[in-house]
């Protein structure tokens, strides 16, 4: 077993990137991947992918038409859940992600 040293982390987003049939609500339809794909590519942009998270996910069972479903988890902070993220969202989901 070899151990993987790294800083402690601040924040972690879990992004519901979940895909279903076709025909029923799922965050994968309504840009899950793509608002994954953005934060975590930000993150390592801004070099603070070893203190700052963000891991896409199955079902967080919050389906719906609109938008992704976002949970964050902060240093000393109750988590935080959000769903219908839309891009819009996504300056406001990042200002919780590092401002943690």
């Amino acid at each position: 077993m070899k151990r993987i040293e790294n800083k402690p982390v601040k924040s972690h987003a879990f992004i519901c990137t979940n895909d279903r049939d076709e025909g029923k609500a799922c965050c994968n339809a309504v840009g899950g991947h793509e608002f994954f794909s953005k934060l975590k590519s930000k993150l390592k942009e801004e070099g603070l992918y070893q203190t700052h998270k963000a891991t896409r996910t199955g079902c967080l069972g919050h389906c719906n038409p609109v938008g992704c479903t976002v949970v964050i988890y902060r240093d000393g902070k109750p988590p935080l859940w959000t769903m219908e993220n839309t891009p819009e969202d996504f300056d406001r989901i990042w200002q919780e992600l590092v401002e943690s």
